[in-house]
Formats: C-alpha cells, sequence, structure tokens
C-alpha cells in the first residue's frame, strides 16, 4: 500500500472513531457523576451483602408463610404487595444500570452497557402482567367474601333459597329440581367440583324441606 493509501485509511478510522464517540454533554455528565455513583454503587453493594447475609432475611420467609392470612383475598393482597415491592426493585435497578452507563468513561464503544433486556421486558411486560391478574383476582375474592358474608346475615330460608336461585314461595320439587341441577355442577366427584359448595346445598335442601309447606 501507497503512503497516501495508508494516510487515508488512518484518516479514515479516525473520523469513524470520532463518529463513534458520544455528545460531549453525555461525557461532561459521565465525568460530573462518576465519582459519587461509585461511592453510592459501593455502599448499595455492601448493604445488599449485609442483608444476604444476615439471620433475619433466612428467618424471614418461613415466617411470612406461617403467618399468611387464611382467606384467599388477604393472601392475594399479600401476594399483590410483593408484586409492586418487586416492580419497584427492577425499576430501581434498570435507572441505575442506566446511571452507571451515563458515569462510564467514554470510550469508542460507549463505556458500560446500559439496562439488560431482560430487565426491561421483566419490569414492562412479566410483572405488570402479573400484577393486573393479582388484582384481578383479589377483586373476586372480595366479592365472593362479602357474598359469604351476606350469606351468613340471612335467615336460614332466605339463605338457602339463595344458594338455589328459587324463590322462598316456590314448590318442593322445583327446589329439588334447582338442587340436583347445581349438583351436577359443584358435586365432589364431577371435575371442577366444589366440596364446600357441595355442602351448602345439601344444607340448603334440607332447611327449605324443612320450611316449606308439604305439595296437595
Amino acid at each position: 500500500m501507497t503512503p497516501r493509501g495508508r494516510g487515508q485509511t488512518a484518516r479514515g478510522t479516525r473520523s469513524r472513531q470520532e463518529g463513534m464517540q458520544p455528545p460531549p454533554w453525555i461525557a461532561a455528565l459521565r465525568s460530573m457523576m462518576q465519582r459519587p455513583l461509585g461511592q453510592l454503587s459501593l455502599h448499595v453493594a455492601r448493604y445488599v451483602r449485609t442483608l444476604q447475609s444476615g439471620a433475619l432475611t433466612q428467618r424471614l420467609p418461613p415466617a411470612l408463610a406461617a403467618h399468611l392470612p387464611e382467606r384467599t383475598a388477604e393472601r392475594l393482597t399479600v401476594v399483590l404487595v410483593t408484586l409492586w415491592l418487586l416492580e419497584a426493585f427492577v425499576a430501581v435497578n434498570i435507572l441505575l444500570a442506566f446511571v452507571a452507563w451515563l458515569a462510564a468513561p467514554p470510550s469508542v464503544f460507549g463505556g458500560a452497557q446500559g439496562p439488560g433486556t431482560l430487565s426491561l421486558f421483566v419490569a414492562t411486560v412479566v410483572l405488570p402482567g402479573l400484577i393486573l391478574l393479582t388484582r384481578r383476582q383479589r377483586q373476586r375474592a372480595l366479592e365472593l367474601d362479602m357474598e359469604q358474608e351476606e350469606l351468613r346475615q340471612m335467615p336460614e330460608l332466605e339463605r338457602a333459597c339463595r344458594l338455589l336461585y328459587i324463590q322462598p314461595d316456590a314448590p318442593l320439587h322445583i327446589a329439588q329440581a334447582a338442587y340436583a341441577a347445581a349438583m351436577k355442577k359443584h358435586h365432589p366427584d364431577v371435575a371442577g367440583g366444589d366440596d364446600a359448595r357441595a355442602r351448602e346445598l345439601n344444607w340448603a335442601i334440607e332447611t327449605f324441606r324443612e320450611h316449606s309447606r308439604p305439595e296437595p
């Protein structure tokens, strides 16, 4: 290669490198934030290591599992709060990764890497989807709990009629037909059956028989 060709190649390489350099304001921002962010990262890492090695962290999950509430809606509330905390944790990690990328020393390849694709996917798709699903299930569980509480406060006959979806003055054969139709759906031996619901239906039909007038 001639000296002129080598000179052109060197100038082309320098021009490409200059084109890959970050803008001056990013370089200035990185230079300004490098030292305080390094100290902050050191303190955060030290604090996380202390939490991971602490006895409290090891005893916390079994203690939380032992004290979970019995009602489904309250358990789903615990799960929802946990998902919110995870979303906040991932969002903070993404923010720290972005700030670390800004604080990295400038180079041809841009210094440190920014937020990872997996973290962005978890923060924008996975966790929000789980949060929405849990909120919907919690709302259904709350409505079911309110319905059960309302049923417990009703008189026996009214409660039995509500469970069988009949009127209090309905004939006995109508109540028995409603009971049979409901048991086809909720019997424990049927796929998707509910033993608790089946016991409530048994109680409802017996209570209705006790309070119903004999048919002519």
